[in-house]
């Protein structure tokens, strides 16, 4: 049930991420409003450049652990992060930077099928979108998709964190969630029921997380255009990891199709990267020839050489990804 667009009411989104956090969200009734981002005045252009530049501080959410900067993308696929960012300082997750305005503390994660950035102080911009304490920046992972902005329920996300012991994290939102409660209470915003912390219920997300949050994967979907984009990509990436001999790459693309036993007891990697380590470890794959990927009349089959061997290269679509189902020599005709 929508308000009549004439209110311009925001809508409340509710989700709960990554199975531990649960803040739920509200946006605008239409399409989320892009604010304008300032310019830095000459005076704060000398200060910025003046001042030695340190790298953000990035933690896990639960535990404190510090992640390096480089690390970031691997260590979402299984947690959330905090961030501390001084004015101008950035974190990059995904290849998608976002920038502080004023001194910010941001959240990061991943599901299966979104990524987000939760503003719990300051004011943050990825892009032309600018969000301030209380919002979400998030997009989804679909070739071609678009990130939103919205706002997320304040007291559901204190309650979440001081549950993971974030009692910092909390507190930082007490002005914004009495704000809140007030437009609440006068009904200015409303459920709306979507999760994008775990779309299909956490241990459904957990496990496809541990799939297509693989940075190959990630970076495959980002960069197609389109659906159809997808498979040539893979074709094209795969090939690349076997000719550099680059296990965890080619472990990454192979189809999880072959590994769901070990995916629901957790050993999906293990699995995956011992057999990526018999494939490489074949002697043909050092010598795959430069340039030779062609696609075939199946959009799925991709035929390339090595030496004086040709191989075909099968691709299956499995859960909003194609992946490599098996490399076989050709037959001889």
């Amino acid at each position: 049930m929508l308000f009549p667009s004439h209110l311009r009411r925001p809508m409340l989104l509710s989700a709960v991420l990554c199975g531990m956090i649960s803040p739920a969200l509200t946006g605008a009734a239409d399409s989320p409003t892009t604010q304008p981002t300032t310019q830095p005045s000459s005076q704060s252009m000398t200060h910025l450049t003046t001042e030695p530049i340190t790298p953000p501080v990035i933690q896990t959410v639960t535990g404190r652990k510090t992640v390096d900067a480089g690390d970031v993308d691997r260590a979402l696929s299984s947690q959330w992060l905090a961030v501390d960012l001084q004015p101008g300082q950035s974190v990059s997750a995904w290849g998608a930077p976002v920038t502080a305005n004023p001194r910010s503390t941001v959240l990061i994660g991943s599901s299966s099928e979104f990524q987000f950035c939760v503003v719990t102080a300051g004011q943050v911009r990825r892009g032309d979108l600018s969000a301030d304490t209380g919002h979400v920046i998030f997009w989804s992972m679909k070739p071609g998709a678009k990130p939103q902005v919205l706002e997320f329920s304040g007291r559901d996300f204190q309650q979440s964190m001081r549950t993971a012991g974030r009692d910092d994290l909390a507190d930082s939102l007490n002005s914004f969630t009495d704000s809140q409660n007030k437009r609440r209470w006068w009904g200015l915003v409303r459920p709306m029921n979507v999760n994008i912390g775990a779309p299909m219920g956490a241990s459904v997300d957990q496990t496809r997380k541990s799939y297509l949050l693989q940075p190959e994967v990630v970076k495959i979907r980002k960069s197609a255009r389109n659906a159809d984009d997808i498979a040539p990509l893979t074709a094209r990436v795969m090939l690349a990891h076997l000719k550099s001999q680059e296990t965890d790459g080619v472990a990454q693309l192979l189809s999880p199709e072959w590994f769901l036993e070990p995916a629901k007891r957790g050993e999906l990697d293990q699995a995956r990267h011992a057999v990526a380590a018999s494939l490489v470890g074949q002697s043909w794959t050092k010598n795959i020839t430069d340039n030779s990927l062609r696609a075939t009349d199946d959009p799925m089959r991709y035929w390339f050489s090595s030496g004086k061997q040709n191989f075909i290269m099968t691709l299956k679509p499995f859960d909003e990804m194609v992946y490599v189902l098996s490399i076989v020599p050709e037959e001889s005709k």
